[in-house]
């Protein structure tokens, strides 16, 4: 009788240890599946457009949700979506993302890069760039 209840005693406590670890460390799993659809409702409400929420992380620092997401029309601008740190409402980063890629050069070039062969930008990039 002694043994049974010792091992009902220990496997219940290692399945509540399993369940506090899981809640802490990725977060309330029926929220991860309200939120996910929060943020798709938000998303399709505020530009009237159809979007893809992607798999959704939890910051444990913070306690809150956040996600990349895509729109359907546009796939290549993939953007922010997730909970402010401070007051949990949710944000985007849409608008930000669709004019950084309408306004993206096709090849950006770094002024104190060499290239191969080149000899003209000699010394370390501190002396060209300190003015002493």
């Amino acid at each position: 009788m002694m043994d049974k209840t010792k091992k009902v005693i220990g496997s219940s406590s290692l399945i509540l240890i399993l369940c506090f670890f899981i809640f802490f460390t990725f977060g309330n799993p029926l929220k991860y599946y309200t939120l996910k659809g929060d943020f798709k409702k938000f998303l399709e409400d505020k530009y009237d457009q159809k979007f893809v929420v992607g798999n959704i992380s939890f910051d444990i620092m913070h306690r809150t949700y956040h996600s990349n997401a895509t729109t359907v029309n546009e796939p290549k601008i993939r953007f922010y979506v997730g909970q402010n740190n401070i007051t949990k409402e949710i944000n985007d980063a849409y608008d930000y993302e669709k004019k950084e890629i309408s306004g993206r050069k096709i090849r950006i070039s770094f002024p104190y890069r060499r290239r191969r062969g080149d000899t003209s930008q000699s010394g370390s990039i501190a002396k060209r760039l300190l003015p002493y």
